[in-house]
């Protein structure tokens, strides 16, 4: 059947004048690792619109995966790389097995721990870009 996501966005903030925040502000569960310890860039914003995707096409509640037996926030460092991209996975395949393969991708890249990893948002917006265009064209 048909889910509706709604999301609260009461705590977002602008960042004016080129400055950026480095300081959690909103919910746990969306902030990215190194927000949470206090490093916070653009990037950071990548990692939690990756979240936001997850929850979106995994059809989950929250970004908590099964980790060691354990529900794990997505965001905390004991995630291993490779651990993290099969939880990602998993949870997407069991609730969406049809998903682009893309789209899969796109999702795992956004929420690689490692900054230097993780696309641009401009990076985003043309992988998202050409995933539509594929699905229009398959369609």
């Amino acid at each position: 059947g048909e889910r509706t996501l709604l999301m609260d966005l009461d705590t977002s903030k602008s960042a004016n004048d080129g400055k950026s925040f480095t300081a959690g502000i909103g919910t746990m569960e969306f902030m990215a690792p190194e927000v949470v310890s206090g490093r916070g860039g653009l990037l950071s914003d990548v990692w939690s619109l990756g979240a936001v995707f997850l929850l979106m096409v995994a059809q989950i509640d929250s970004p908590l995966l099964p980790r060691q037996g354990v529900n794990t926030l997505l965001c905390f460092s004991e995630w291993e790389k490779e651990e993290l991209l099969d939880a990602i996975r998993n949870a997407i395949d069991r609730a969406n097995p049809s998903t682009p393969r893309p789209m899969l991708g796109l999702i795992c890249s956004m929420l690689i721990h490692d900054t230097a990893a993780r696309p641009s948002m401009r990076q985003v917006c043309e992988s998202l870009e050409t995933i539509m265009e594929q699905l229009l064209i398959s369609s």
